[in-house]
C-alpha cells in the first residue's frame, strides 16, 4: 500500500548511519568510475539482472491472464523526509521554509519499492500516470495519487516491463532516458550503442524495442559518456545530450530525426547533462556532478526550444542547485507535468546505483516564480 508519512527518530537514525559511510561510498564509486572507463563494455556484461526464483518466475505469467502485464499491488510507498537537513516540515505548503531558487518544494519523498524497483535514469508523465525507467532495461509506470492542490502523495497501481531488443535479445541495454514521439510511441536512449529505441507493444512482460528506425544519436562514445539524455522538441524531432562526451566548445550534442542525426554543443562547465524534457516551446534539463569529497550535487536549467537547432550552442539558464544540506543523491531523472491550477512542476528523481548506501528519492517541485 502506498502511504505518505512525517519523519520521525526512526528516519533520523537512518539518515546520520548513511552519513557515517558517505566518505567510504564516494570512494566506492570513484573506483567504479575508473574501473568502468579501464574495462569499458566488460562492465555491461557485468551488470547483469538478477535470475528470478521459481515462485517469482510464474507470477508474470499469472499476471499476463490477467492483466497483461506484471502488477505490483503493495510494497511501494512514497516516505515523506525533510528536504532540507534538520527541518521538520519536508512539504513547503505545510508551513516549511522549503525553496530551491524559484520553485517551492511542494514534496520530498524517499521511494520505497516496489520489489526489484532501482536505477532510476528516466521519467515521463502520462497523464495521470508515471513512467520510471531503470537503466538496467526496465520500465515501471504507476499512477499518481495527488491532492486538491496537485501535490504527489503517492504511487499506486505498479507496473513493469522488460525492453528486449528482438534483434539481439542477449544484449544488455543500457537506458538511460525516455521521451514521446509524436504519434505518441515512446522512445528510449542506449547509452552503450548511442542508439534510439521505439517501444512497440507489450508481449506479456517484456516490450521489444526498435532501433533501426531512428539513426543513432552520436557515434560510438567512451563508456559511460553516450547518449544518457532525451526529449522530443516541438517539431517532433528528439534532442539526445551525451553525459560528458566532449566536442568542440562543449558537451557532444544531436537533434535526431528520421532524415538523421545533426551534432550540437551543449555547455560544459563541470556538470553532465541527465534528463529533459519539454513544456511547450521550453525545455528544462537537469544536470549532475559528483566529487570525492563534495558528492552528488545537481542543477535545474531552462531555455527556449528554438535556440536547440544543429550547430547551435544553446546558452540555458540555470534555476536551482541541489547540493549538500538538501535532500540530494544521485538526481538523474526529470518529468515536466501541469497542476490542476495550470502551475508548472517538475518530478525529479535520483538513481540510486542499486547501492544500498543509496536511495530513490522523488522531488515535486512548483515553480510559482
Amino acid at each position: 500500500m502506498s502511504v505518505s508519512r512525517k519523519p520521525g527518530r526512526e528516519d533520523t537514525l537512518r539518515v546520520r548511519w548513511r552519513g557515517a559511510f558517505f566518505l567510504f561510498f564516494c570512494l566506492l564509486v570513484a573506483l567504479g568510475s575508473n574501473a568502468r572507463a579501464t574495462h569499458g563494455q566488460q562492465t555491461k556484461k557485468e551488470k547483469k539482472r538478477p535470475r528470478a526464483s521459481g515462485r517469482e518466475a510464474c507470477l508474470p505469467a499469472l499476471c499476463l491472464l490477467l492483466a497483461g502485464c506484471v502488477a505490483h499491488a503493495a510494497g511501494a510507498g512514497l516516505v515523506a523526509i525533510p528536504f532540507v537537513d534538520g527541518a521538520d516540515l519536508p512539504l513547503a505548503d505545510e508551513g516549511g521554509p522549503n525553496r530551491l531558487g524559484p520553485f517551492a518544494v511542494a514534496g520530498s519523498f524517499e521511494l520505497e519499492g516496489p520489489k526489484g524497483l532501482g536505477g532510476i535514469s528516466g521519467a515521463l508523465v502520462d497523464g495521470g500516470g508515471l513512467y520510471l525507467l531503470s537503466d538496467r532495461a526496465r520500465l515501471w509506470r504507476a499512477t499518481m495519487v495527488l491532492d486538491a492542490s496537485g501535490n504527489l502523495k503517492a504511487l499506486r497501481g505498479w507496473r513493469d516491463w522488460r525492453l528486449v531488443d528482438p534483434a539481439d535479445s542477449a544484449r544488455d541495454l543500457d537506458t538511460e532516458d525516455l521521451a514521446r514521439l509524436p504519434d505518441g510511441r515512446l522512445v528510449v536512449t542506449d547509452e552503450g550503442t548511442n542508439g534510439l529505441g521505439i517501444l512497440g507493444v507489450p508481449e506479456g512482460d517484456a516490450i521489444p524495442v526498435d532501433f533501426s528506425t531512428l539513426p543513432a544519436a552520436f557515434p560510438v562514445t567512451r563508456p559511460n559518456r553516450g547518449a544518457e539524455a532525451l526529449t522530443a522538441l516541438p517539431d517532433g524531432r528528439l534532442l539526445a545530450l551525451s553525459e560528458g562526451e566532449p566536442a568542440p566548445d562543449g558537451l557532444l550534442g544531436a537533434v535526431v530525426g528520421p532524415e538523421g542525426s545533426a551534432p550540437l554543443a551543449w555547455p560544459d562547465d563541470g556538470f553532465n547533462p541527465t534528463a529533459a524534457d519539454l513544456d511547450g516551446e521550453t525545455l528544462y534539463v537537469l544536470e549532475r556532478r559528483f566529487g570525492l569529497l563534495g558528492g552528488f550535487k545537481a542543477r535545474l536549467l531552462r531555455l527556449d526550444a528554438a535556440a536547440v537547432r544543429p550547430g547551435a550552442k544553446p546558452r540555458p539558464d540555470r534555476l536551482a542547485a541541489i547540493g549538500p544540506g538538501l535532500a540530494v543523491d544521485n538526481y538523474e531523472a526529470l518529468a515536466f507535468r501541469r497542476d490542476p491550477a495550470g502551475r508548472p512542476r517538475l518530478l525529479v528523481v535520483s538513481d540510486d546505483n542499486f547501492n544500498v548506501l543509496q536511495r530513490t528519492l522523488v522531488l515535486d517541485l512548483v515553480l510559482d516564480l
